[in-house]
């Protein structure tokens, strides 16, 4: 009997140190049998746009590795708005000329090619190449950018003419787009000038670091069409881009400047002639007028066209009732500003 207790009592010990041994081995074999099974949660987000909406000067440096420099000057009567990350946020003002945002992005999270970027062929009209361009002592809005892989920008574009007596079409806006390596390292930084003061960092604009979803946009941009004035297009064309935009993997930074509820020809042509040549050309275009500086904006469909945008095409012969047709333009993100944007490249 007692050699049986023994035995049993030896077995449970057996049992104990046995199963102790495997309880201080399963850390062990957990941690390198399941190498083969765990994965590193990736992030979907595999391109970003920057959507820069407005009369910007969009520079591509040739001799920087293509970097992008793009800038809004200040206007002589101050009566831009800029808007940033969400259209519906309340517009930052020029505050008489005192107001100054400047935005920077490196390269980190971004997989940069560093060669010359696609440029969509809506920029043909004007896309000149230049020497050296002249950037404004104070610009209202400044971007310093990584070369990205297509600058495009969506349609319609504005009709104008030039100087030099030929007709085109401008963009209102340019979408400069990159491939993302890791979009938690991609962060803009910002520097704010408010009369003498520069602030690195603003409550005017929160949480501004990091991109935010083509999702969020899209969202915003309808809250925002929602409280437009009655007669303003929501800008199907820009509605259709966002809509495909936020059902893919990309984030997006926005950047707009425009006038308030008003449309203003005269003040597009002038900003366009006065403000974005002489950054390209210098001040001395305001007294001697390029060829392609322009004359009028929306002009009649007619005259030399500098490209193929007017050809001709069968019309389907069905009766169209006499009634007028309804006037509407896109209404971007800072209501209505049609000064088109400038593109060159500076070699």
């Amino acid at each position: 009997m007692r050699l049986y207790l023994v035995f049993i009592f030896q077995e449970k010990e057996m049992n104990r140190r046995r199963l102790l041994k495997q309880l201080l081995a399963l850390p062990v074999a957990t941690a390198v049998g399941g190498c083969g099974f765990f994965h590193p949660k990736q992030s979907p987000i595999k391109s970003l746009k920057i959507l820069l909406q407005g009369p910007f000067a969009v520079l591509i440096q040739q001799n920087q590795k293509y970097r992008i420099k793009a800038y809004v000057p200040h206007d002589d009567k101050y009566i831009h708005e800029f808007r940033y990350r969400d259209p519906s946020r309340n517009p930052l003002g020029e505050d008489k000329g005192q107001n100054s945002y400047e935005f920077s992005l490196g390269n980190d999270g971004l997989e940069i090619s560093e060669e010359s970027p696609y440029i969509d062929h809506g920029f043909d009209d004007f896309n000149p190449t230049i020497s050296r361009y002249y950037p404004p002592e104070k610009a209202f809005v400044s971007l310093d950018l990584p070369a990205p892989d297509l600058i495009s920008y969506i349609p319609p574009a504005e009709p104008v003419r030039f100087n030099d007596g030929t007709y085109g079409k401008l963009p209102l806006n340019h979408v400069l787009e990159y491939r993302v390596k890791d979009v938690s390292k991609v962060k803009m930084e910002y520097r704010v000038k408010d009369g003498s003061k520069v602030k690195m960092h603003s409550r005017d604009l929160p949480g501004f670091s990091g991109p935010t979803t083509c999702d969020d946009l899209y969202k915003n941009y309808k809250a925002y069409w929602k409280t437009e004035k009655e007669g303003l297009d929501e800008g199907r064309h820009l509605d259709d881009m966002l809509a495909r935009c936020s059902q893919s993997k990309v984030a997006t930074y926005f950047f707009g400047v425009g006038l308030p509820y008003t449309s203003d020809p005269e003040h597009a042509l002038t900003f366009f002639n006065t403000k974005l040549l002489p950054i390209l050309y210098g001040q001395d275009v305001i007294k001697n007028p390029p060829p392609n500086s322009l004359v009028e904006i929306k002009p009649a469909p007619c005259g030399q066209q500098r490209s193929t945008g007017a050809m001709p095409m069968l019309m389907p012969a069905v009766y169209r009732p006499a009634v007028a047709t309804p006037r509407l333009f896109m209404a971007s993100s800072t209501q209505d500003c049609n000064a088109p944007a400038v593109t060159a490249t500076v070699q």
